[in-house]
């Protein structure tokens, strides 16, 4: 069996959980998966347990409930997006071709103009090297993972609309995120959109 395959293979699971009718099971049955899971990737998917109830410090407190149906839900999209990355080799950062540079030009009245030829390989390397401060490590996967859907969509030869519909909300997210960010990650973008036919 192939590491996509075993990817595969825990998020069917993952989904089994959902269509489970009783919850004490199916939390049970999650809690067990999760911890397969975790054990299984930790070494490999970079803060694997971030966000997840059962390891944030509050679910000690006054003997709440661990929702780790909820968790298993979070891990899912984990692992779609690592699977995602191993299939574009983009796993651990490793960037399969190398990639151009952006140029910035900066005047003394601060306003910055962006000229590019960005590969989307190049840009996922960007992303991972824009300091924690700003964008913290989940964020960057999320941002990541944005771009590989309209990497995808690009690829696929798929209808313009539905390709500008995506990169639209993509931009709006990357413009709550500050300059920087947009910096690493719009030039992309917009080359992605000036080709549109």
């Amino acid at each position: 069996m192939s590491k996509i395959d075993t990817l595969n293979d825990y998020i069917e699971k993952c989904d089994g959980i959902k269509i489970m009718r009783d919850e004490k099971y199916a939390n049970g049955y999650a809690k067990n998966l999760q911890d397969e899971i975790i054990g299984v990737y930790s070494d490999e998917i970079k803060n694997i347990t971030y966000q997840l109830d059962s390891y944030a410090p509050h679910t000690y407190v006054n003997g709440m409930v661990i929702d780790y149906i909820g968790d298993i839900a979070k891990l899912r999209a984990k692992l779609i997006n690592y699977r995602d990355n191993l299939e574009l080799g983009l796993s651990k950062g490793a960037v399969k071709r190398a990639g151009q540079t952006i140029n910035i030009n900066q005047s003394n009245t601060n306003s910055a103009t962006a000229s590019s030829n960005i590969s989307f390989e190049q840009v996922v390397k960007n992303i991972s090297e824009i300091n924690d401060s700003i964008l913290s490590e989940e964020e960057k996967e999320l941002l990541q993972g944005k771009l590989l859907s309209i990497e995808k969509l690009k690829s696929s030869g798929e209808d313009k609309n539905k390709l500008w519909e995506k990169a639209k909300s993509v931009i709006g997210w990357i413009l709550d995120k500050g300059v920087d960010v947009a910096i690493a990650s719009l030039p992309y973008i917009m080359q992605v959109l000036q080709n549109i036919h």
